[in-house]
């Protein structure tokens, strides 16, 4: 129903007011971590995924903050939406990108890792914050991204790396207070 209604099936994406379209973003990710509470299996399954590689999913926020940044100056999205989210997928691509590479067991790691996570959780809510205040002046930040195919980066992107920013920093955080990963 949600990717139904990203795509414009249900009604247009760009139709829906600013707090709705966040709700639509931040929503998925809070249903797959209310998910791993209340499901056995899908923890187990979660706790299975290689970490790594989990981590090297959010490298596709180097194309897509390029093209953010790109789309802002040919004005086809607002340059304040553009600086912040293209500017802080790319810093944030890079800084995990340096994760996976740096990858080991070893408290040094794992404070990084935790840091290079907060920063990319941090940067959406950074982009969230500029979307409402552009809302709030009357400006549509970045109704260029709810055109399919464009939705599917705030729509089905967005939440799977939210969601793993969310596992990501559990799990450092573990290895930082000195207790085994939940695997």
């Amino acid at each position: 129903l949600v990717l139904a209604g990203a795509f414009g099936v249900l009604v247009p994406a760009t139709s829906l007011p600013t707090p709705v379209r966040m709700a639509l973003i931040v929503g998925p990710a809070l249903a797959l971590a209310a998910l791993t509470r209340a499901s056995a299996p899908f923890a187990r399954w979660l706790r299975g995924l290689d970490r790594r590689r989990m981590t090297a999913l959010h490298l596709v926020r180097l194309p897509i903050g390029a093209a953010f940044l790109a789309l802002g100056e040919r004005g086809l999205l607002a340059p304040e939406f553009a600086r912040a989210a293209g500017g802080g997928d790319v810093v944030a691509a890079v800084l995990l990108g340096l994760v996976v590479l740096a990858w080991r067991e070893s408290r040094g790691f794992h404070a990084f890792a935790f840091a290079a996570n907060l920063f990319g959780a941090l940067d959406f809510m950074n982009v969230f914050r500029t979307v409402n205040a552009l809302a709030a002046a009357g400006r549509n930040a970045e109704l260029a991204l709810f055109d399919s195919p464009a939705a599917a980066v705030p729509f089905c992107v967005v939440p799977v790396l939210l969601f793993t920013h969310g596992v990501l920093l559990a799990e450092h955080g573990r290895a930082l207070a000195g207790r085994s990963p939940q695997r």
